[in-house]
């Protein structure tokens, strides 16, 4: 089993492989989570973007032995009412592997719901 130190340095290129996708992140135990903030025009970039990085942490994971799960894999747009609305015509669904992943109006954080209106 792995200490905290360990473990914090076993999963510190995880770290890199997000950054260098300029992606923000939060990595809690196995838990990983990835954020970035968009402009409405820039969304199709984004989800691009996150594409490609959910890949390249697929391919990190299987080299280590590890398997990421997309049924357990969530998308969530947060946003003010109207640009949300503004949203509903745009696919913010992407793709992992053959999987559609597509976006959720609530997430579970830590025990905190979180919904997709500020």
């Amino acid at each position: 089993m792995l200490g905290p130190k360990k473990f914090i340095a076993y999963i510190e290129d995880l770290a890199n492989v997000i950054s260098q996708r300029q992606l923000s992140h939060h990595l809690y135990a196995d838990d990983t989570q990835l954020l970035k903030r968009v402009c409405l025009t820039d969304i199709p970039v984004v989800i691009d973007r996150l594409q490609r990085c959910v890949q390249e942490i697929h391919g990190w994971c299987a080299s280590r032995r590890l398997q990421l799960n997309p049924a357990k894999t969530e998308v969530i747009w947060f946003g003010s009412r109207t640009n949300i609305r503004k949203c509903r015509h745009v696919d913010l669904s992407f793709h992992f592997g053959a999987e559609t992943i597509k976006p959720v109006s609530a997430v579970r954080d830590l025990g905190v719901i979180l919904d997709d209106e500020q």
